[in-house]
């Protein structure tokens, strides 16, 4: 029961690094393939909003995966809110990321408000010279960054059930309990830290498993490692 529930949490886990790295090559794709929009008045500034988009997206996605948690004391640890208007006001400038953040629907969903946004944005660039080709496969990255905060909402939106967490813990306390009547007669004294050892090493695996099974909402990303990934994007 145990290697089920913890096998169960690493996939959710390891799926969810997936999508982030599908992301990040997506990124990068869609930035490189920006040097073909046309230098002309009629899509004046929309490079540098579609990078911005590129840049920023991922903020997006974070704070719509985890939506932050209140706690009853203020100074609890575990309570926590992703706000992601300071890292799109740093990347887009506050006039854009006000108007991005204040659109319909973004309140519910900004990442897909932010896709529709890159879309006219790549319309105005295809009406200005930006060849079919390049705008087709923009269109497509674009469709991409969405698959993944599909992909992402069906992973917080499909928990692994409470009552199975439950049955793990209680069905893992029992064993251990009556762990040591069968033992005593082949460790005698030596059962004592013997259970103590494989309580150690059972239950760290079953808190393990609890930790990993919710990748967005347990485990916040790391803000050093975002900082160096924008960087470029920025540049």
């Amino acid at each position: 029961v145990l290697v089920f529930r913890t096998n169960g949490s690493s996939a959710r886990l390891n799926e969810a690094r997936v999508l982030l790295g599908n992301m990040v090559r997506v990124v990068r794709d869609l930035v490189r393939l920006l040097q073909y929009v046309p230098d002309d008045r009629r899509c004046e500034g929309v490079k540098k909003r579609l990078v911005g988009y590129a840049a920023s997206v991922g903020y997006a996605i974070e704070a719509h995966m985890r939506k932050g948690r209140t706690r009853v004391d203020p100074d609890d640890p575990t309570a926590f809110k992703v706000d992601p208007s300071r890292y799109l006001i740093r990347i887009m400038g506050e006039e854009e990321a006000t108007r991005v953040v204040n659109l319909p629907g973004a309140s519910h969903n900004l990442p897909m408000v932010m896709n529709a946004e890159a879309s006219k944005e790549l319309r105005k660039a295809l009406k200005a010279g930006m060849p079919h080709m390049i705008h087709r496969e923009c269109e497509e990255m674009v469709g991409e960054i969405g698959k993944i905060s599909g992909g992402a909402e069906r992973i917080i939106s499909t928990p692994i059930p409470l009552s199975y967490t439950r049955h793990t813990s209680r069905s893992l306390m029992i064993w251990l309990l009556t762990l040591p009547f069968a033992l005593w007669e082949t460790f005698h004294w030596a059962t004592v830290p013997a259970v103590f050892a494989l309580t150690y090493l059972t239950m760290g695996l079953d808190e393990i498993g609890i930790q990993i099974e919710e990748p967005f909402s347990v485990l916040p990303r790391s803000e050093e490692h975002t900082s160096e990934l924008q960087s470029p994007l920025q540049s």
